[in-house]
């Protein structure tokens, strides 16, 4: 990539179970990446009939206050 830019895309739950609470997803930034502050987008999803998922839109504004997402502080 031009911008050394690195996208990745973390599924969750794909067996649509209820998770109890606190339920945490941890993704280390490890090496010499470095976190892109407020990058972190939640979006809905479906399974295809191949059992693949289908990305939807991005999750309400409001929505986000179901979730505590941890930046690294850099340290």
């Amino acid at each position: 990539a031009v911008n050394k830019t690195i996208t990745w895309t973390v599924g969750v739950n794909y067996n649509d179970l209820l998770l109890g609470r606190p339920t945490a997803i941890e993704d280390p930034i490890t090496g010499n990446q470095v976190y892109v502050s407020g990058s972190v987008k939640i979006y809905h999803y479906t399974l295809s009939s191949k059992g693949e998922p289908v990305k939807g839109d991005e999750i309400a504004p409001e929505e986000y206050d179901q979730f505590r997402i941890q930046e690294p502080n850099g340290q």
